[in-house]
């Protein structure tokens, strides 16, 4: 992730502090968003992918740890990093309190621009490692899957060729003959896509139809096979 497929929400309802940061962000390459209070945040974060969000403690119509708390509890959102910014309370036992709440990094106003963009470096690294680990357990799932299923269809499917073969041994008419040899193509192919699976070496994905715009997606099993 480059800063500029970072997205940032900053929640703040200073306009002169939530300008710099708007300017400082930016900038740098990150895609900003602005909220001024909680209610303006809940919107955003609910149409929005982000990936770090800079938090005022004190908000017009509550306090951000609120909003901590409701995000920490959500699956959605309880992984996404929050730099928690103050000009109030700076003792120890409230910036405990804070990371206790879902916060992943305290800062105190006034800032240096610098801390904040390097610790923001940091929040936009932690979102990528995580990304990542999601991916990586995402593609043993689904190998895993592939196996599974390569493994539970590869006896039935070896048997039944078995049977049609010795079928087509005897004596049939010309339309049963045609109709097992059908059969036996078809087992052959399915066969191939088995083996096919079983030779899957990492995941991925392609739409389920062409121009399908469901996002419905399925096993590449060609691009699947090749080494990365």
């Amino acid at each position: 992730m480059s800063p500029t497929e970072a997205t940032i929400l900053v929640v703040e309802d200073d306009i002169a502090i939530a300008t710099l940061l708007d300017e400082l962000l930016v900038d740098e390459g990150y895609h900003v968003l602005l909220a001024g209070s909680l209610g303006d945040a809940d919107e955003l974060i609910a149409i929005n992918q982000l990936d770090v969000i800079l938090l005022d403690v004190q908000l017009p119509d509550g306090s951000g740890l609120d909003l901590c708390t409701r995000l920490q509890a959500n699956p959605a959102t309880s992984d996404v990093p929050i730099l928690l910014l103050s000009a109030m309370d700076r003792s120890a036992k409230f910036v405990a309190q804070g990371l206790d709440r879902g916060g992943y990094d305290f800062l105190s106003k006034p800032f240096y621009n610098d801390e904040l963009l390097a610790r923001v470096r940091v929040l936009v690294r932690l979102r990528k490692m995580h990304q990542r680990v999601l991916e990586q357990e995402r593609d043993r799932a689904m190998l895993a899957t592939a196996g599974a299923a390569a493994h539970n269809l590869g006896q039935p499917l070896t048997a039944a060729h078995g049977l049609v073969n010795l079928l087509l041994r005897t004596q049939l008419t010309p339309s049963q003959r045609q109709d097992l040899e059908m059969i036996d193509t078809a087992l052959r192919q399915m066969s191939k896509i088995v083996h096919e699976i079983q030779e899957v070496q990492h995941y991925k994905s392609q739409p389920y139809l062409e121009d399908d715009t469901s996002g419905l997606e399925i096993l590449d099993l060609q691009e699947a096979r090749r080494p990365r």
